[in-house]
């Protein structure tokens, strides 16, 4: 007789795939009472249980794919909603995500220590630099691997990133009339989107030419509050408006500012969450949960055999943002 499936288990229980493995995999705090005991009595009837070593032995195929966690992300939102996204759909094709956090020993951090162990099938790699050595490491150890953010590496690989054009797009459409000095708070330099965003701004402001950009890096997302404050108390009388590429200074900004200051903020959110700005600020969010689903799907097709694909992640309003 057949083994029963884990797509057997969720029809007969009614839920989805994702739901079965969470329970299976001990998650129930993702999962209602009710649904998990469905699933449990599902998974009984058909005589189901989980054997991934015996499918490495047979396969060869860990069904496993490793998140590389990033010392430097934004938010805790950031790093939550990108790994749901990832292991929803990695559960659809039976993958399981592992978190491994970077080690900064070398420039090839975890990447190395990956390789050598073959607990993986795939790697998802985030924090992109322009020439960045982890995606030189992979593609010469020909693990499969996406990255969440382009890279210049003259090397063709998967990717996931955000529409940087666009975002600044939507902002410059939303500049007061009188507008005539606006600054772009950029990324750390040695990112690949600083470099992009810091494009795509000189490109907006040639389409207006009565505008002055100036780009900022002395402050960014890793500035203490109080360094951002400063420079917003000593610069940001000079501008009308303001666009961060990240809502985690905008506070600070708007703090340091002088009172009854008109600028105009406007800024990038990762994920869904809003409450913690003014509601005079203009925002557009960056869908993590998507982007996660797409890496997750782009590296899985990847496994399978399908060619390079990348994804442009657009930026959404408050409305257009769903789980």
């Amino acid at each position: 007789m057949a083994k029963a499936t884990l797509k057997e288990v969720a029809k007969l229980a009614g839920v989805s795939i994702a739901t079965v493995s969470r329970v299976l995999n001990q998650q129930p705090d993702t999962v209602k009472a009710s649904t998990r005991e469905k699933v449990i009595a599902a998974s009984k009837k058909l005589d189901f249980k989980l054997d991934r070593a015996a499918r490495r032995l047979r396969t060869g195929e860990t069904r496993v794919i490793a998140y590389i966690l990033n010392r430097r992300d934004p938010s805790v939102q950031f790093v939550s909603e990108l790994l749901l996204g990832l292991t929803d759909r990695a559960l659809l094709d039976e993958y399981h995500v592992v978190i491994l956090p970077e080690a900064e020993i070398s420039p090839l951090g975890s990447v190395e220590y990956l390789s050598g162990s073959k607990n993986c099938d795939g790697v998802v790699l985030t924090h992109t630099k322009l020439d960045d050595p982890r995606v030189r490491w992979l593609q010469e150890q020909k693990l499969p691997f996406i990255t969440h953010g382009r890279t210049r590496c003259n090397i063709q690989h998967d990717s996931v990133d955000y529409d940087h054009l666009k975002f600044l797009k939507l902002c410059f459409a939303q500049l007061n009339t009188s507008s005539k000095n606006v600054a772009l708070v950029c990324p750390p330099t040695e990112f690949t989107f600083s470099s992009i965003m810091n494009e795509a701004f000189q490109y907006m402001l040639s389409q207006y030419p009565e505008i002055n950009g100036s780009i900022i890096t002395e402050i960014n997302a890793e500035s203490t509050v109080e360094q951002i404050s400063d420079w917003a108390s000593r610069e940001s009388g000079k501008y009308d408006a303001i666009i961060s590429y990240t809502d985690a200074i905008i506070n600070a900004l708007i703090a340091g500012a002088a009172p009854n200051s008109s600028i105009q903020y406007m800024t990038r959110v990762f994920g869904r969450s809003k409450s913690h700005l003014p509601e005079t600020v203009f925002l557009l969010h960056q869908d993590l949960y998507q982007d996660g689903w797409e890496l997750a799907d782009a590296l899985i097709n990847q496994l399978k055999g399908s060619p390079i694909a990348s994804y442009i992640s657009y930026p959404k309003r408050s409305d257009e943002i769903t789980i």
